[in-house]
């Protein structure tokens, strides 16, 4: 079966894999994005997966989840693929997490980063702010209006797939302990990786700063503050901001479908 990354154009070129950052979300990730971004590296991250003028990088990512963990309907997504959806970026954020071992395998010159954090302290950010998340996407009016709007549907389609991958397909709050064990396995898994050159572990608890990162990277220290940290209340501010412009223009299209109808009905009566 074709598969949505078969049929985009071949890109003209495909910039080097510098930086592959292996965290799991909700572990200092968005201002590591920052911080790369004012080092210079042309960054993908989850605002890439979820920008608001296509849902490309929405549908192309469940596919790949889905060919992985779900038996979906295509091959799984390989180096020629990864390389192809992410030609225009030199660091690759967010979708490595779930295909660790294929972008370790992928990318051996990459510089790998890594950031960690207490599991029970994650699992708490967690069940605040993807939780949450994930239960709006269910309920009304977001369940009913992503029937009417192309970029809702993916994005709670996605958001679906993310809860049966992370919470091992039983749901983000029955499956919360098999997620925490699942992430205590991984951290086991980087205090080996940790011993490679090209690996670099930064735990949450300890700080995160330039200083740490830019030896690893080969950068001198910038002469501006490291990007403040993304808490629990940026996380629902940024996520308001997204949805609502896009649950309102999905209602105003809904009472079009419903109120131009009923116009065209009321001035063939009243003519």
């Amino acid at each position: 079966m074709v598969r949505m990354i078969d049929e985009l154009p071949a890109p003209r070129q495909v910039r080097p894999t510098k930086i592959v950052v292996l965290s799991r979300s909700r572990v200092g990730t968005t201002s590591l994005y920052t911080a790369l971004g004012i080092l210079g590296y042309e960054t993908f991250h989850s605002k890439q997966v979820f920008a608001t003028d296509s849902s490309t990088n929405m549908r192309l990512f469940e596919e790949a989840l889905r060919n992985k963990y779900l038996n979906g309907s295509g091959k799984r997504y390989g180096k020629e693929d990864f390389d192809k959806w992410f030609a225009d970026y030199d660091a690759i954020m967010t979708v490595p997490q779930y295909f660790f071992d294929e972008f370790l395998d992928f990318y051996p010159d990459a510089k790998f980063i890594i950031t960690d954090r207490d599991a029970d302290s994650w699992i708490k950010s967690v069940k605040n702010t993807i939780c949450e998340l994930m239960k709006m996407t269910k309920s009304f009016p977001l369940s009913f209006l992503r029937r009417t709007d192309p970029w809702l549907g993916a994005f709670c389609a996605l958001t679906s797939t993310l809860e049966q991958v992370i919470f091992f397909g039983k749901g983000s709050v029955a499956g919360i302990e098999e997620a925490k064990s699942d992430f205590i396995i991984r951290q086991k898994q980087i205090q080996v990786l940790s011993k490679r050159a090209n690996v670099a572990v930064f735990r949450l608890e300890d700080g995160f700063s330039w200083e740490k990162l830019c030896p690893f990277l080969g950068h001198e220290v910038p002469q501006v503050p490291y990007p403040n940290a993304y808490n629990q209340d940026h996380f629902h501010t940024r996520w308001a901001n997204v949805l609502r412009p896009k649950m309102w223009n999905a209602t105003a299209t809904l009472i079009g479908i419903i109120l131009v109808p009923l116009l065209g009905i009321w001035a063939l009566y009243f003519s």
